[in-house]
């Protein structure tokens, strides 16, 4: 499950385990797409930032304090935060939602790094040609709908909302949503499961999204530097997982 999970490596999953995601309309949690590259982002990111930090405020890293500031803090966190997520899709195989996914962070990336704003029309047919360009035969599935109508979908639903509402409320609005205004596009590709899937991935998603990926995440990177340390990370992933 953990390899599936944070790598896309569905063999150690049997057959009913298999056949449980896909008619429960959940199967996609296991392609390493936008979920996945997302978070590795976010919590590279937020590591680096905390790492400069530090730097900054250690008089012995002058000279690193003088490049940083010279370079800019901000973009040398999103270029290190790039650079692990390009790692990260180069060890899940590179798959057309992997490509997809990293090639829409790198044009949100670069928005931030100069200062444009992210979910504006501007970096969203960015990343659309660029993706076209690179894959033409994507228009014809559903992962490039699907991926493009969320970003769509939320960047309409943070408009919408009113902008004192807490960001706890906003994203609770998203995933609540979100599933049902994809229903059509899942409903077209993939028939009568779709109904189920978007009422379970109402739950599914923000459980995987900060709690279940996050742990596997972690447990794989404490098993790659310190092995067996981490069973206890093993243990309640299968915890949450037999309760699912």
């Amino acid at each position: 499950l953990m390899a599936a999970l944070v790598l896309g490596e569905r063999r150690g999953l049997n057959y009913s385990q298999r056949q449980l995601f896909i008619d429960s309309g959940t199967a996609h949690l296991f392609a390493i797409s936008g979920l996945h590259i997302g978070m590795v982002a976010g919590m590279l990111f937020l590591l680096i930032r905390l790492l400069i930090l530090f730097v900054l405020y250690v008089p012995a890293f002058k000279q690193v304090q003088a490049f940083i500031c010279r370079v800019s803090p901000l973009r040398i966190a999103l270029m290190s935060s790039w650079l692990g997520c390009v790692g990260y899709a180069s060890l899940a195989g590179f798959s057309l939602s992997t490509q997809r996914a990293l090639i829409m962070l790198s044009v949100v990336y670069l928005a931030c790094a100069l200062h444009q704003r992210v979910f504006s029309m501007h970096s969203f047919t960015s990343a659309l040609v660029l993706v076209l360009l690179i894959h033409p035969a994507a228009i014809l599935g559903p992962g490039l709908w699907l991926s493009f109508s969320a970003v769509a979908w939320i960047a309409y639903i943070l408009h919408v909302l009113p902008d004192q509402l807490a960001n706890w409320k906003k994203l609770l609005f998203i995933q609540l949503l979100l599933p049902l205004c994809l229903w059509p596009i899942v409903q077209l590709y993939f028939g009568s499961s779709a109904t189920l899937g978007a009422l379970a991935n109402i739950v599914l998603i923000p459980l995987m999204s900060f709690v279940l990926l996050p742990l596997c995440l972690l447990a794989s990177c404490l098993e790659t530097f310190f092995p067996l340390s981490n069973l206890w990370l093993h243990h309640i992933v299968e915890l949450i997982y037999q309760s699912v």
